[in-house]
């Protein structure tokens, strides 16, 4: 297991449940004071439009470099919300994903906020936080999520009027996340 703790991760019960509204609030939240990178990682492969940038490509993913903040893709978002680079992962497997990661970490140093959307990683590697986000209308989890559920950090529920968690005690402090409880 990689340990990575300037990574937060986060993942989700399914599709339109906050993960990428929670990953822009916290990249808006970090990139305040720190430098803060983006990743997408999805097992659904689209064209490559001009607003992105090959990076690597091979038989089992491509790594793509964002450059659109003003699209709608997920990518953009993260882009739009302060991230200083976002890549945008196609995968055909979990497995491939650990040649991701180490693909991926040379764009990153230890002191760099790493925000990532994946379902798979947390099979590899130990992010400083991992977080799920969940419906509130449909609160149950994939199978595949539910053999993860013990290494969740915190749940977060997504709901019209926001999350039921407050965003900021999520921090990024001395190379790595964390969640700050007020005293």
């Amino acid at each position: 297991m990689i340990s990575q703790p300037n990574l937060l991760l986060i993942a989700g019960t399914g599709r339109n449940v906050g993960k990428t509204s929670l990953a822009c609030a916290l990249i808006s939240q970090a990139s305040i004071s720190h430098k803060v990178i983006g990743v997408k990682i999805s097992p659904h492969f689209h064209e490559i439009s001009p607003s992105e940038k090959p990076i690597l490509k091979s038989e089992n993913f491509e790594i793509i470099e964002e450059l659109n903040s003003y699209g709608n893709k997920d990518s953009s978002r993260m882009l739009k919300a302060g991230a200083s680079r976002v890549f945008y992962v196609q995968t055909k497997s979990d497995i491939a994903l650990i040649e991701v990661i180490k693909q991926l970490q040379q764009f990153w140093p230890d002191e760099t906020a790493v925000i990532c959307e994946s379902g798979g990683l947390r099979h590899f590697i130990e992010p400083g936080l991992f977080m799920v986000c969940r419906s509130a209308t449909q609160p149950e989890m994939k199978p595949h999520l539910k053999l993860l559920e013990p290494k969740v950090d915190q749940f977060i529920t997504f709901q019209e009027s926001g999350f039921d968690f407050d965003l900021s005690k999520i921090k990024f402090e001395n190379n790595q996340w964390t969640i700050k409880n007020n005293q």
